[in-house]
């Protein structure tokens, strides 16, 4: 009989292994065998790990010793995503816009779970002006972000590569986003997500960052 019991559990067990796989779930505790009766434990579903891409910092008023500003043709500007989700996703084809203009990302950059993404009109912005963390993704857009970010208001609209609103948020003079938008920063100032990735769709998620952090 013991044996017989044990022939079962062994059975039961297979069955909820396969079960696990086919749902991503798993089977906490064990089976219990007492008087030849078992008792089992509790399912725990496990959701799809999956990508939260979010805009965690704009650096639109730049400062003289950081590059050009609006003025110019392609000025320093940049954003920087962070992915709050626990996998990793490629941001091809994915877009970035202002109020006006949209830029589509065209190569493979891939930001992983737990990391950051810098977006600027070319390496120089890096390069030149700011030290970066290694391990960041640096995607250069070849031109300006959406028609230069306006400092006195403007928004920043990412969008997957299906089209689907990822995250927005809109600052200063324009409500797009948020209403009331966040707060119009002194020139070399950004706005932060605080903490990163911070996320309950308001401009209270931002602050402003009197000392910019692309890429941490």
């Amino acid at each position: 009989m013991i044996l017989k019991n044990l022939k079962s559990i062994f059975v039961l067990i297979g069955v909820l292994s396969i079960a696990a796989i086919s749902t991503n779930s798993v089977f906490s505790s064990q089976a219990v065998v007492s008087d030849n009766e078992f008792s089992t434990g509790t399912w725990q579903i496990e959701p799809p790990a999956t990508a939260r891409v979010v805009i965690n910092e704009v650096y639109y008023d730049v400062a003289p010793n950081k590059g050009g500003d609006g003025a110019v043709a392609n000025p320093d500007e940049w954003i920087e995503l962070y992915n709050a989700g626990d996998a990793d996703v490629n941001l091809k084809d994915w877009t970035i816009a202002d109020n006006t203009t949209t830029r589509t990302i065209n190569a493979n950059h891939i930001i992983a779970a737990g990391s950051y993404a810098l977006i600027a009109k070319d390496s120089s912005t890096w390069s030149l002006y700011w030290s970066v963390p290694s391990g960041v993704e640096i995607i250069n857009l070849g031109q300006s972000i959406g028609n230069g970010l306006a400092n006195a208001g403007d928004r920043v609209i990412l969008t997957d590569d299906l089209g689907n609103l990822v995250d927005q948020m809109s600052y200063g003079s324009d409500a797009f986003a948020f209403s009331p938008a966040c707060i119009n920063v002194l020139e070399g100032h950004s706005l932060e997500r605080s903490p990163a990735g911070f996320d309950t769709g308001s401009a209270a998620d931002f602050v402003d960052q009197s000392t910019p952090t692309p890429g941490s």
